[in-house]
């Protein structure tokens, strides 16, 4: 008989509801027993009481912010969570050097992406204590579409629906950029632009915003290099979401 594998059980200190839903969410869709307090003395109670795997802290919580929490939770030797991995999240970029002093594993920056919770979820992230690259916008930005829908399956649902529709979006658009349709080519991404807000497509997102400056600005060679960069963040997109 084949072992099973021990299912992880993550305590979620966050006080934003989006974005405690989505964490939550996904956590579950990843295989986690999940528990969310809005609070730290709330997170600090619930941690001294119960064992868990993983915390993830919200650094701003009220009452008592995530390394309150962590700090009061190391310093009681019988809470059942004491030696639990501790991973701090924040949409700011604190100092990694002061987390790790506070006793966190790493750094989880918001909004995260499943692959970035699925990394923190199973293995210990050295990785994970870097911020997120701010060399651009990210394929999925995971918060931002659960703001726009509120539910994960939703997100999930359009995504797939957008990645099948945007091959024929794009040809389209290429096609009136040729015939020097600009006013076409602009109610295209017009369309595009709120499906990407849906989506939570932040670098398909930008790529449309560049091309539509493209066709604003008057320059006959611009367009056509921001509708490749609009053709590559469309591949990345579509590759995203197939995986």
């Amino acid at each position: 008989m084949v072992p099973t594998a021990p299912v992880p059980r993550v305590l979620l200190a966050e006080d934003d509801p989006v974005s405690a839903r989505y964490l939550a969410e996904a956590l579950a869709l990843l295989g986690a027993v999940v528990e969310t307090r809005a609070d730290g003395p709330a997170a600090l109670a619930l941690a001294t009481a119960e064992r868990f795997d993983l915390l993830l802290l919200d650094l701003g919580l009220p009452g008592l912010d995530g390394r309150g929490v962590l700090q009061a939770l190391r310093a009681r030797s019988d809470a059942a969570s004491r030696e639990a991995r501790a991973i701090a999240t924040s949409a700011a970029t604190p100092s990694v050097a002061e987390l790790t002093r506070a006793g966190f594993d790493g750094l989880l920056r918001k909004p995260a992406t499943i692959e970035q919770l699925a990394a923190a979820l199973h293995r210990r992230p050295p990785g994970l204590a870097a911020p997120q690259a701010a060399d651009g916008p990210p394929v999925l930005d995971d918060a931002a579409a659960l703001a726009a829908l509120g539910s994960f399956d939703a997100v999930a649902d359009l995504r797939r629906l957008l990645a099948a529709e945007l091959p024929m979006q794009v040809d389209t658009l290429r096609r009136a950029l040729a015939a020097g349709d600009a006013a076409g080519a602009r109610a295209i991404l017009h369309r595009l632009h709120a499906s990407t807000r849906f989506c939570g497509a932040a670098a398909l997102a930008a790529a449309g915003t560049h091309l539509q400056a493209a066709l604003e600005g008057g320059d006959a060679a611009a367009p056509e290099a921001a509708l490749a960069r609009l053709q590559g963040a469309a591949d990345g997109y579509i590759a995203e979401v197939s995986r």
